[in-house]
């Protein structure tokens, strides 16, 4: 597996954290909630994806640009998705904070 292999691994594994939080919520609302929503089912089947696809990401990435670029994606995902999904507001400091965390993986990334 090459290098960039490892990082749309890490990339899979960034989104499918952020889409997990984002189910974790939708699990939160309506009339099944907790372990009886399925919505909570789906949510961790995404962590495990996530958890997987870092994993193989470590392959060819160090753990120290790994982690961190995903634990970037995630909150970008999370972020913009609960804008998108959930009607969330989105202010001008956090469009100026995810700008920051992009810039902040590809400056890491290049370590």
């Amino acid at each position: 597996m090459g290098g960039l292999t490892g990082w749309a691994m890490m990339l899979g594994s960034g989104i499918s954290a952020g889409i997990g939080n984002l189910l974790l919520k939708q699990s939160r609302q309506g009339a099944l909630t907790g372990l009886h929503s399925p919505w909570l089912w789906l949510s961790l089947a995404f962590f495990i994806l996530n958890v997987h696809l870092l994993s193989k990401s470590l392959d060819t990435l160090p753990v120290s640009v790994a982690a961190p670029a995903v634990s970037g994606a995630n909150f970008v995902v999370v972020v913009l998705g609960a804008a998108l999904v959930y009607g969330e507001s989105l202010s001008l400091a956090q469009i100026l904070g995810l700008g920051s965390i992009v810039l902040g993986i590809v400056l890491v990334g290049q370590a």
